[in-house]
């Protein structure tokens, strides 16, 4: 005995009898579990983001490790052994400048940093997100100003030399700054389409920092 169809004649009614309009047809396309374009770009953003954070972070721990590292041997080899070594500051130096642009870039995807947060939320949820959307926008245009430098910069500093005891190109230190403006454009386009999300929707979450509209 052969197996009854699925009767989809509810669904396909639902489909075909939606009348023009976006708003609409986005609203048919929630109820039906459908993902909008804005949800897919923001999942798919979403996901390199969890990979970049992932190798940002670890990445950043390990210098601080090394750091730590060479810069007690430092202090050791000058306090205890008389001897002033050159290559424990040059690379800590190199290595801080490191750190601090990969945890730049895994702070911003966290949104923690420093900000004065009383007049964004004392606003309605509305202008809250419009005035997200603003600062992102002129974030991201730095971001992108930064990074058209970058085949300009880095070519030119292959051959320039940093540092009397390790010697290294200055292209070794500028780079982890494009990384970095590259790994925060990424994260405050993922934000900005966020927040159009919650304004199509009119679903906006609850300030970061209730206590700042009182």
């Amino acid at each position: 005995m052969e197996p009854r169809p699925v009767r989809l004649r509810g669904l396909a009614r639902r489909l075909t009898t939606a009348p023009a309009g976006g708003a609409v047809y986005g609203r048919r396309r929630r109820q039906l579990g459908c993902p909008s374009m804005l949800d897919l770009a923001i999942a798919f953003l979403a996901r390199i983001g969890r990979v970049l954070d992932r190798f940002e972070v670890t990445t950043a721990g390990l210098i601080a490790g090394v750091l730590v590292l060479t810069t007690g041997w430092g202090v050791f080899s000058r306090y205890f052994l008389g001897v002033a070594l050159p290559w424990p500051e040059e690379i800590g130096i190199f290595l801080y400048i490191w750190m601090s642009y990969l945890g730049a870039a895994a702070i911003t995807r966290r949104r923690k940093h420093i900000e004065i947060a009383f007049f964004v939320d004392s606003m309605r949820p509305f202008w809250r997100s419009v005035t997200t959307i603003f600062t992102h926008v002129l974030m991201g245009v730095f971001f992108v100003i930064i990074l058209k430098q970058a085949p300009l910069v880095l070519p030119a500093q292959l051959t320039i030399e940093i540092g009397a005891a390790i010697r290294l190109p200055k292209a070794y230190l500028t780079i982890v700054l494009f990384f970095a403006c590259a790994s925060m454009l990424l994260t405050v386009t993922q934000i900005i389409l966020e927040e159009i999300r919650n304004i199509q929707r009119g679903e906006y979450p609850e300030p970061r920092f209730p206590t700042a509209g009182l």
